[in-house]
């Protein structure tokens, strides 16, 4: 029989750390052994049929709702003690992202956080307008808990180029297996921007003195297809599509 003196016996705690729905939440034995005994083993059931028996479990619901919870620890010298714990689980936001050309809209939350590329770009609205290539996605918060968008893809297009200005401009060789020719005859080179296929930014290269004629080297890059944009003195952008081989 397990006999315990007053202030040696255990006394099991916890804290919960997260409370939203179908993300991680963070439980922790806070429990203090006693002069004379420690804790051996606990359980833990997160009042939703799952159970765990490690020292600080994460475990994530996956409906909101108010759970009990409840930790079981068994002393080294045998006692066997329980403290339970009702936790609220919020509803996590569902991020969702229009798009209408190069305007991007989402929706799910109360505030917004865009990334270009995984890079943090804004936080001022739910609207966003894509001002270059790439890879877009959005975290929204709202009661305090946060979930991110799928990713959407924005290739910058130019809707209409003069025939003048196309004819001003070669690209050679394409395909290419290395070396790559930008030459303008009229307009000066000032930037080339190379974007893959799902709008990632590989390569950029900014030519300071402007060039009628600049050289691009592509040997490192994977045999793909690859998209370039040529910036003008001017204020012009061309987009031709490199393939490398």
């Amino acid at each position: 029989m397990f006999i315990a003196r007053l202030g040696y016996v255990l006394e099991p705690s916890f804290q919960a750390t997260g409370t939203c729905s179908q993300l991680p939440v963070a439980f922790a034995d806070i429990t203090a052994n006693t002069p004379n005994e420690t804790v051996a083993t606990r359980e833990w059931y997160f009042g939703d049929g799952a159970k765990s028996s490690d020292v600080n479990p994460t475990h994530t619901y996956s409906k909101p709702g108010v759970y009990e919870v409840t930790l079981n620890i068994q002393g080294s010298l045998g006692s066997n003690r329980s403290a339970k714990k009702q936790i609220t689980i919020l509803e996590s936001p569902k991020a969702t992202i229009t798009v209408s050309q190069d305007t991007l809209e989402a929706a799910g939350g109360e505030t917004f956080r865009w990334f270009l590329n995984d890079s943090l770009i804004s936080t001022t609205s739910n609207v966003h307008i894509a001002k270059e290539s790439g890879k877009y996605k959005v975290e929204v918060t709202k009661n305090g808990c946060s979930n991110l968008s799928e990713v959407k893809t924005i290739i910058k297009t130019i809707t209409a180029i003069p025939d003048d200005i196309k004819d001003d401009f070669h690209i050679f060789p394409n395909p290419t297996s290395g070396l790559i020719t930008f030459n303008a005859t009229t307009e000066l080179i000032k930037r080339i921007k190379l974007y893959n296929g799902t709008g990632k930014l590989i390569k950029e290269v900014d030519f300071p003195n402007s060039r009628h004629e600049v050289k691009i080297n592509l040997q490192e890059l994977a045999p793909n297809v690859y998209v370039a944009f040529c910036y003008t003195k001017t204020g012009k952008i061309l987009i031709y599509k490199i393939v490398k081989v």
